[in-house]
């Protein structure tokens, strides 16, 4: 897996091969410039909300707009709170990260942008608490105690729960200033409505893996008072979990494994072959996308002319073609279809389902 989209705070996005995977960062206004009509139907009436502040940026120059705080922010939210580890891969005979998927896939990220070294980072830390991950709250979090003598939480987990939790998120500036250390404060601001919205949007990345890191400074572990503890040294998860600042949402993307490009073909594709091309090419299909009802129909054509029994499904007047020379098929008609078996005049049987 790889990141290939993150957002740090609610307005830096940055994309890998942004010219291709623009549509990843979210848009600076949820209203269609051209036209002025929403860009999905919308129950109550939208506020045209301007995201002026959003910056788009190629993920290979990230470094380029983070000051030297929020960067080690960024690498310690990875690096401290992770489980994972270097080890020479025994077939590759290289180095590499071993452990939670998600967990090497952000390390190999901070790794490949020059970050501080993630072992000396994560030894240098002293960790106060640690709380695993888990299926319930899909996070997991560490606590460490800062040369300062303060106290500070880690989160790491699914951003659609996580970042409801946020009250702050730190900001990055398009001129940051380098002047400072790495020990020096980083600037917040509170969550609200407009950055909100930028969050929502930014937590439904398409078709990725979306993980927030967050983070909550304490003055003192465990809290004050009120506090529940799960056991003698161990502060409740839902205690810890509060008033957080949201430093980045990443998207994380499985790639294809391999075979999978090849086993997919567009209808428009076997149309296209004479009959002996298209023989020699069906079998080997698993997978046949953007179908017409005419590929459908000589798909199911093809295969029973190499005598196989062929079964079809449907829901619809464009699965007619191909019903009608299956072996055996489905049709899922609605009650409000009239006669659907007018569909299906041949001597296979065809059970229609109301």
């Amino acid at each position: 897996m790889g990141v290939v989209a993150r957002s740090v705070t609610v307005h830096a996005n940055f994309i890998r091969n942004l010219k291709e995977n623009g549509a990843r960062t979210p848009i600076r206004s949820r209203t269609n410039p051209r036209n002025k009509t929403p860009l999905r139907p919308q129950k109550k009436p939208q506020v045209n909300r301007k995201h002026t502040d959003n910056l788009s940026v190629e993920q290979g120059n990230i470094n380029m707009v983070l000051s030297p705080q929020l960067r080690y922010l960024f690498n310690q939210s990875i690096t401290i709170n992770s489980t994972a580890f270097e080890d020479i891969d025994p077939k590759s005979k290289e180095l590499t990260f071993v452990g939670s998927k998600t967990e090497t896939t952000l390390l190999h990220f901070a790794k490949d942008l020059g970050w501080e070294n993630w072992e000396e980072t994560h030894e240098s830390a002293k960790i106060m608490q640690m709380t695993p991950f888990s299926s319930e709250r899909k996070a997991m979090g560490v606590v460490v105690r800062l040369q300062s003598g303060r106290y500070r939480l880690f989160l790491e987990g699914a951003s659609e729960i996580l970042t409801k939790k946020c009250k702050r998120h730190v900001v990055v500036s398009r001129n940051p200033d380098r002047s400072q250390n790495v020990d020096s404060e980083v600037e917040t601001k509170a969550v609200h409505e407009v950055t909100r919205d930028n969050i929502s949007w930014t937590n439904i990345f398409q078709m990725l893996r979306t993980i927030a890191l967050c983070h909550r400074d304490l003055e003192s572990c465990p809290p004050p008072a009120g506090t529940h503890f799960q056991s003698a040294d161990e502060v409740l998860y839902e205690d810890l979990s509060l008033d957080l600042t949201l430093v980045a949402i990443t998207g994380i993307e499985d790639p294809l494994r391999q075979g999978v490009r090849e086993a997919v073909m567009e209808g428009s594709v076997p149309r296209a072959l004479d009959p002996q091309e298209r023989i020699g090419v069906v079998p080997r299909l698993q997978v046949l996308a953007r179908s017409s009802p005419e590929d459908k129909k000589i798909l199911v054509e093809t295969l029973r002319s190499l005598g196989e029994i062929v079964g079809v499904t449907g829901d619809g007047m464009n699965d007619g073609p191909a019903l009608k020379l299956r072996t055996l098929g489905f049709l899922w008609a609605s009650p409000g279809l009239r006669s659907p078996r007018r569909l299906l005049t041949s001597s296979s049987w065809t059970i229609t389902l109301l």
